[in-house]
């Protein structure tokens, strides 16, 4: 017991330090530091006095088991004993002397083994969570993803032909002259929502109930809007779709052929699921790197897995290496890559299938940057695609993070994409440039949209108002605004305060 303890007090200590490291301008805005300094060391003495408690066990019982018991108890007692068959004459001293010491050798051994016991009592903590962890169930079974890889392959086949059916390509719109099987095919691969009298709550908040028997559907091609105060659900639905939680009771399913006509978020398989819906959220993530890895993050997720799978013959270290020679080559970490030769020598043709394909795939990306309203500003970076964003995209506005942020969900041609509140966190203008990228994005896809302003949802097929935890009121815009008693009016009617409010400390 004192072996876990020890290692919860630890992983309170990490998660202080990481806390603070991670919002570290938040602390420094504070002048937090002393009080996180503080935090922190109150969690690293109570793992200290855990550890001094646990050595002092340790060396108790390795005193009295070791030393006292096995080495000197043995000892005096076969030395007694052999004395006495000495006296005897049962046994020479030379006998007595040779057991002796082959009873310090065994001895030896036997300390060895007790010191192993030692140290499997000290990580009895840590493995016996590591233990509950492997042994979760989850509460579905996920489907075979033989059907399901199979049909979210037109995913990654529209991607290559840099035109998805129904989709935009080179950065224009499907015109009326495409085909009628394209556009048949364009419908068979769009997905609906189905969100069935859903209720959870937080692992680490079990009694308080974030959805409460949420019921909604969103048809393939919609563009349905989620609206409410903040802690009502929204964000929560969000996670479910995307499969990081599963309902404690409902379900969450997607519709359409693309996934065998019915299936549940939590039955899908993760590369599957995540080829079909992305999202773009408040607070853009982008990673190390060039502009243009960003954007092909996804895309680049696809082609290592599967070259891990083509690969799955070799020795998995060479597999690994050749991956991570081929993205610093390809990706400006080793230097820009220009010439075919380069793009053999950095190793990066091993991963794509060949320098004619990285081509496309940065046809691609510079297409899904056009959709997204930021080929503009990247084109006037000094480098262009080739930029480093710095940590955390540190090198880039807010505005221009959130549009590669778009750029990188639409390389993937989500038949599901989910934007939760992309624009709150922005000013006037680059919102207006990001909202004119979410509208062009949302075209040709079902689309589900987390909102505060109300302003930007008005187009949308349906708007639904939680309210702790529950759907209070549905239909669209018009509708609800003229129900001037309902939820949504009194949400509309609150910002339009605010916005005179606004207006009026402006003036």
């Amino acid at each position: 017991a004192n072996a876990t303890r020890v290692q919860a007090a630890l992983a309170r200590a990490n998660a202080s330090a990481a806390e603070a490291l991670a919002g570290l301008r938040t602390v420094l805005a504070f002048a937090a530091e002393r009080a996180e300094l503080a935090r922190f060391g109150a969690a690293v003495e109570e793992h200290h006095w855990l550890n001094v408690r646990q050595l002092v066990i340790t060396g108790a019982y390795y005193a009295v088991a070791a030393t006292l018991l096995s080495n000197t108890a043995v000892a005096v007692a076969l030395l007694a004993y052999g004395a006495v068959l000495v006296a005897e004459g049962s046994i020479s001293p030379a006998t007595l002397l040779g057991f002796m010491l082959y009873q310090a050798q065994l001895q030896e051994y036997w300390n060895n083994l007790l010191n192993a016991l030692t140290g499997l009592v000290r990580s009895s903590g840590a493995g016996a969570k590591v233990f509950e962890l492997l042994g979760r169930q989850p509460k579905c079974v996920r489907l075979d993803g033989g059907g399901l890889g199979d049909a979210c392959g037109w995913l990654g086949d529209g991607l290559r032909d840099n035109t998805a059916p129904g989709r935009t390509g080179g950065g224009g719109r499907v015109g009326a002259d495409a085909d009628a099987s394209t556009r048949a095919k364009a419908r068979a691969h769009l997905l609906g929502v189905d969100v069935r009298d859903v209720s959870f709550a937080y692992p680490t908040r079990p009694s308080v109930r974030v959805l409460d028997g949420v019921g909604l559907r969103a048809e393939a091609g919609e563009t349905v809007a989620l609206c409410g105060a903040s802690g009502s659900g929204k964000s929560t639905l969000f996670h479910m779709l995307q499969g990081f939680y599963e309902p404690d009771a409902g379900g969450v399913f997607l519709l359409g052929d693309v996934v065998g006509g019915e299936a549940a978020v939590c039955a899908i398989p993760h590369r599957a699921l995540h080829r079909l819906v992305a999202l773009v959220g408040q607070e853009p993530v982008l990673f190390s790197g060039s502009v243009e890895y960003n954007i092909l993050y996804g895309a680049l997720a696809d082609l290592v897995a599967e070259r891990e799978v083509a690969d799955v013959a070799r020795p998995r270290m060479r597999a690994r290496e050749r991956t991570r020679a081929g993205l610093a080559g390809a990706f400006g970490l080793r230097g820009r890559v220009g010439a075919d030769s380069d793009v053999r020598a950095s190793g990066w043709e091993d991963l794509v299938g060949s320098p004619a394909a990285l081509v496309d795939l940065r046809a691609r990306a510079r297409a899904a940057a056009a959709l997204a309203n930021a080929a503009g500003f990247i084109d006037a970076l000094p480098e262009g695609y080739a930029t480093q964003v710095g940590e955390g995209g540190a090198a880039l506005s807010g505005g221009q993070k959130q549009r590669v942020a778009i750029a990188r969900a639409l390389l993937r041609d989500p038949a599901l994409l989910l934007l939760d509140e992309a624009t709150s966190a922005l000013d006037s203008e680059s919102e207006a440039a990001v909202q004119e990228a979410l509208e062009s994005a949302a075209a040709g896809r079902t689309t589900m949209v987390i909102a505060h302003r109300l302003s930007t949802i008005r187009r949308a097929d349906a708007i639904h108002v939680l309210r702790a935890g529950r759907v209070v009121q549905s239909g669209t815009h018009a509708a609800l605004r003229a129900d001037a008693r309902g939820a949504y009016a009194a949400l509309a009617h609150a910002q339009e305060l605010r916005d005179d409010a606004g207006t009026d400390e402006d003036s």
